[in-house]
C-alpha cells in the first residue's frame, strides 16, 4: 500500500486475497513498524515490532494469528520492560517485569490472570512475596 506522497506503508504478497509469506509494515513517515510472516492471512512465526522512532518494541511468535511462546517487550530506549510466555494470545506461564532495567516483579499467569507466587523487587532486590489464588 502506497500513500499519495509515495510512502510505502506495507508490502507483501496476497494469495486468494489473503496475506501470505513475508510482510513488512512502515509508519506513515516511512520508519519501519513491523515485519513477519503470514500463512493463509494469519500471522505465523517470529514477528518484530518497532516504536515510531525505530527502536525495537517487541519480538515474539505467532501461530494461527495468535501470540504464542516466548515474548520480549522493550521501551523506546530498547530496555527490556517485560518478558514471558503466551498461549492462545493470553499470558500463560512465567513473566518478568522490569523498571529502569531492573527486575520489578515476577510470577505466573494462567489464561491472562496472575496466579500463584509473585515476587516484588525494588532496585533489583526482593522486597515481598505474595500468593495470588484463583477466584
Amino acid at each position: 500500500m502506497v500513500d499519495a506522497d509515495s510512502n510505502v506503508h506495507c508490502e507483501g504478497r496476497l494469495k486468494n486475497d489473503l496475506e501470505t509469506g513475508f510482510w513488512k509494515y512502515n509508519y506513515q513517515y516511512g520508519v519501519h513498524k513491523a515485519h513477519g510472516f503470514y500463512a493463509n492471512g494469519k500471522k505465523t512465526g517470529c514477528w518484530k515490532f518497532h516504536h515510531p522512532k525505530g527502536a525495537l518494541a517487541s519480538i515474539g511468535e505467532y501461530e494461527n494469528g495468535l501470540k504464542t511462546g516466548y515474548w520480549k517487550v522493550y521501551n523506546q530506549g530498547e530496555q527490556l520492560t517485560e518478558e514471558g510466555w503466551y498461549a492462545q494470545d493470553k499470558r500463560d506461564g512465567w513473566w518478568k517485569f522490569y523498571k529502569a532495567g531492573k527486575l520489578a516483579e515476577e510470577g505466573s499467569f494462567a489464561a491472562d490472570k496472575k496466579t500463584g507466587y509473585w515476587r516484588f523487587y525494588e532496585n533489583g532486590m526482593l522486597t515481598s512475596v505474595t500468593i495470588i489464588e484463583e477466584e
